[in-house]
């Protein structure tokens, strides 16, 4: 007991000094009191202002659970895998479960503490009126309870993981398929049996249903935020199933811990990755003589020809899916089957490559910085900008396989694509360009300065750069709206331009920033 106890301390230190919790505590009060203000204008306009701000904490809530799950909670055993430190914990009178209540218990009050730090100013909603106390006290149980299932979830994938990237890759596909595939799947089954004129009795199938999409955390607040009903907390099948589930979670770590934390299974978290495979033969590769870093890259970061057909298997299965998904909706037209089916690719194809090009900004020096790389790559005798540009070079392989599916089974099929393109180029006249044009600029301007803010991130911070980046931009574009609005005189188009010029300032000061941190880290290194 005081083994366990010390490691409970241990791990609270390190989540008390580690910059990605705070940073997501302060911006999530931030964010809920710029709400505030941002709204309090409409509140005498509307009937129930309560009831609107309380669906945007919600709304919110969610978001951060969501970077917490993918973030926080998958890096519990993994990061003691990848530092080696497991095996000299093992030699502890710590037993696994002990190790598993220690390191999780602390990642699970830190994301607790998300919530609880916000329940004062969302009391504010019953002042507002149209929602009850009630309602609060169960959308935070269904919050808490959710927070407990993904803790879980993580800590079995990090157990059965080597790396955090993996850990939390597992978690998104998993948490994808149990909160959207499942919910649509179960949906569109539904509505196109009633829509086909079948049988309206209730059947497994119905029963099966109607709990999937209930134990969803998003339509169960939806739910209480969308009527001024009392929801029962021990009733809620979305609580009973997060509750059940993360329990099982636990157990499932607790019993593989052995498996996949004993032995060489504890240290292959960073010496694997920096271990050449055995099928790369640099010696007889032009690529390897003319760009190194290039065949680098393309070898070691994206895993070189069995990635690329790993991901292709990946985009098959998923035109694959959406084929089985559209035909659950009774289609009577084929011609209409085959344009849903590339329509839900094409979106699907969209994120997998916002993903790709994510994963990619925060490995581009963080995981020479993990893998303590960094100051042989900055010795070559090559500037940085020419280092960044093989390395952008060697991940964009990457994105090949998506892209083939997107011009093989996805945009060919797409009539309203074309006709934009063809409206865009010869109907389009200049004025509505020039209108459209700043719109599309400070857009492309946000995803570039997210990439770098990625990129500079990795450099700072040990984990979390992602959802820490995601959190500024979001703070970034919810300051720089209010900051729009309140100016007046100003119109649209001028505060485009406002946003674009500031944009390009912050990403001049974030390259010189990344310069000077890539000297430090190689120094330091």
């Amino acid at each position: 007991m005081r083994a366990l106890f010390a490691l409970f301390i241990r791990s609270i230190r390190e989540d008390t000094r580690a910059k990605l919790p705070v940073l997501l505590r302060v911006a999530l009060i931030g964010i809920i009191l710029l709400i505030i203000w941002s709204s309090h204008r409409n509140f005498t306009q509307s009937s129930a202002p309560g009831l609107h701000f309380f669906t945007s904490v919600m709304e919110l809530n969610l978001g951060f659970i969501a970077l917490a799950a993918l973030s926080l909670f998958p890096s519990a055993i993994t990061e003691e895998k990848e530092d080696e430190t497991l095996p000299l914990l093992r030699m502890t009178n710590l037993n696994p479960l002990s190790i598993l209540l220690g390191k999780s218990t602390a990642r699970l009050l830190s994301a607790l503490l998300l919530l609880a730090v916000q329940i004062p100013f969302t009391l504010l909603a019953i002042t507002l009126g149209g929602i009850s106390f009630a309602q609060i006290l169960s959308a935070y149980a269904i919050l808490a309870a959710t927070t407990f299932f993904l803790c879980n979830l993580a800590l079995l994938a990090s157990v059965i993981s080597r790396t955090t990237l993996r850990a939390s890759i597992l978690v998104g596909v998993t948490g994808v398929v149990l909160y959207i595939v499942l919910p649509a799947f179960a949906s569109a089954r539904s509505i196109g049996r009633i829509f086909s004129g079948g049988n309206t009795t209730q059947t497994w199938w119905d029963t099966l249903s109607a709990f999937i999409i209930n134990a969803n955390p998003m339509v169960a607040t939806f739910q209480l935020s969308s009527s001024f009903g009392v929801l029962r907390v021990n009733g809620t099948p979305s609580i009973a199933f997060a509750l059940i589930a993360g329990a099982l979670c636990f157990l499932l770590a607790w019993l593989l811990f052995d498996r996949f934390c004993s032995g060489t299974e504890a240290t292959l978290g960073r010496r694997k990755k920096a271990t050449p495979r055995a099928s790369a033969r640099p010696q007889n590769s032009r690529v390897w003589q003319r760009w190194p870093i290039v065949w680098k890259e393309m070898h070691h970061t994206i895993g070189g020809r069995r990635g690329f057909w790993k991901r292709l298997a990946l985009a098959a299965a998923i035109y694959l899916g959406a084929f089985l998904f559209t035909g659950t909706l009774h289609m009577t037209i084929r011609k209409e089957h085959w344009e849903v089916t590339s329509s839900i690719t094409l979106f699907i194809i969209a994120v997998l490559i916002a993903i790709e090009i994510t994963l990619a900004a925060a490995r581009l020096f963080g995981q020479e910085r993990q893998e303590q790389t960094l100051s042989s790559l900055i010795t070559l005798p090559w500037s940085i900008g020419r280092i960044v540009r093989e390395k952008i070079l060697g991940i964009l392989p990457a994105l090949a396989p998506w892209l083939l599916l997107a011009l093989v089974a996805s945009i060919p099929f797409q009539k309203d694509i074309w006709k934009g393109i063809y409206e865009l180029i010869f109907e389009t006249s200049r004025e509505n360009f020039s209108r459209a044009l700043p719109g599309l600029a400070y857009y492309a301007s946000q995803i570039l300065l997210f990439l770098t803010t990625i990129v500079w991130l990795s450099l700072r911070i040990r984990r979390g750069a992602i959802p820490a980046a995601i959190v500024l931009m979001v703070l970034w574009n919810i300051v720089f709206t209010m900051f729009a609005i309140e100016i007046r005189g100003i119109n649209e188009t001028s505060g485009t331009y406002t946003g674009i010029l500031l944009t390009l300032i912050a990403l001049a000061f974030l390259a010189k920033r990344i310069h000077a941190r890539i000297q430090t880290a190689a120094a330091e290194a």
